[in-house]
């Protein structure tokens, strides 16, 4: 299906509603382009560092070099936070919330 197509029964949805709701509508179709356009505007290397989520060399030695269950448990940790906000800054940068991609083009 064409976009315009596509385009055009939203369109015609959005005449049966009241004003209110078509604005919210508006704005919700806004933000869902905007956001496609930013993943497909990502190059092939933000898209690896956006869904890589495995160990670098050096969490791998950090992990390696733990002595015990408690040493292993604060290091994941550390590790799940990293991974948190690299999710975080990933969502606020598809979202329109910040203007520069975490990884550079």
């Amino acid at each position: 299906m064409e976009f315009g197509n596509i385009l055009k029964v939203d369109i015609d949805a959005l005449d049966a509603l009241e004003k209110e709701k078509r604005v919210e509508c508006i704005d919700d179709a806004i933000h869902r382009l905007q956001f496609e356009r930013r993943v497909t505007l990502l190059t092939d290397k933000q898209r690896d560092a956006m869904m890589d989520e495995s160990l670098s060399d050096s969490q791998r030695e950090k992990l390696d070099k733990c002595k015990t269950e408690e040493d292993i448990d604060r290091v994941c940790q550390e590790f799940a936070r990293l991974t948190y906000f690299r999710r975080l800054a990933w969502a606020a940068y598809l979202n329109g919330e910040t203007k520069d991609a975490p990884v550079p083009a």
